[in-house]
């Protein structure tokens, strides 16, 4: 992208970049979900690109186009088949998406036996074999950009380890397993106003995720007081994850962060995670000693401690 000037020298026009931004929003809808989940890491990195761009690639967090609802139906239908599909799990569920993501879509529904409202993801169909196709491509592709750029980065590398987490992503019964063991941890640390979705155990499959309905807002977005106490309690529970418990969130972009109606924060979406050692985490806490100010390190010393003790 070149977003400083156009080839003559002249400043591109605030229209021009708009324009520019909107159709590389679509250009990578339009490539898929491999490269909208690009696009959705870019969307967060303010280094990279100026902030037109970055507004447009954020409606990929979690307005990518949707398939079919008819397809999520069937998707549910059998997935669902011993309980009895879509009508006996569920006494409503939306006509539409509420939300639409790159690896799957959200609609909103009550179950049939409890009333209980859900969020009810289901995974795109035929995912798997699109996404490995890109990976394959890319990595073809890989060494030419490596060597054409001279870089000293392994590109190859890079995306084997991006591809392995991302196909990580598909399976719902892992996330699922994710998302309770966070609240477990978060409420044996006594870290109450943090919390997730709980899901519904019995009705969740490797392509489907049926969870609590959290009734709140993005916290980006909220206009309560108590918004800069969540951010604080986010960077908690990110540094427990990290020092402690060894499995950090790593898709922390804003759709993912709400507020709860209780006030409380709740991170959504744990697909994609990744476990932090032992030994990574003492070595995290000595680089990070060398760079904490002096009046902050106590603070920091004692926390790590704690987390590691």
């Amino acid at each position: 992208l070149k977003t400083e000037g156009n080839l003559d020298g002249n400043p591109v026009s605030d229209e021009t970049r708009q324009r520019q931004a909107v159709q590389l929003r679509e250009l990578l809808s339009y490539l898929g979900p491999t490269f909208v989940k690009a696009g959705q890491a870019l969307s967060i990195r303010v280094d990279l690109l100026p902030e037109v761009y970055l507004k447009e690639l954020r409606k990929l967090q979690d307005a990518v186009p949707p398939f079919p609802t008819e397809e999520a139906l069937a998707i549910l239908d059998r997935e669902l088949a011993a309980k009895g599909g879509v009508t006996g799990v569920f006494e409503t569920i939306s006509p539409e998406p509420v939300a639409s993501a790159s690896l799957g879509q959200v609609y909103r529904g009550k179950l049939r036996d409890s009333g209980r409202e859900v969020a009810i993801k289901v995974q795109r169909p035929g995912i798997l074999p699109s996404i490995a196709l890109d990976m394959h491509i890319l990595r073809l592709l890989a060494p030419y950009i490596q060597s054409s750029k001279n870089l000293n980065s392994d590109l190859v590398g890079l995306l084997d380890q991006w591809g392995s987490r991302f196909v990580a992503e598909l399976d719902y019964l892992r996330e699922a397993e994710n998302g309770k063991d966070f609240i477990a941890a978060m409420k044996a640390r006594k870290i109450e106003s943090v919390t997730s979705a709980t899901p519904v155990d019995d009705l969740c499959t490797s392509n489907i995720l049926i969870t609590d309905w959290i009734y709140g807002e993005r916290l980006e977005l909220s206009e309560e007081e108590d918004v800069a106490k969540l951010c604080g309690l986010a960077l908690t529970a990110y540094l427990t994850m990290l020092l402690d418990t060894g499995v950090l969130h790593a898709d922390p972009h804003p759709g993912n962060l709400l507020r709860t109606d209780e006030g409380k924060l709740c991170i959504l979406d744990w697909g994609l995670t990744t476990e932090i050692t032992n030994d990574q985490q003492y070595a995290i806490i000595d680089l990070s000693l060398i760079h904490i100010s002096e009046p902050t390190r106590p603070l920091y010393i004692s926390y790590a401690v704690f987390c590691l003790k």
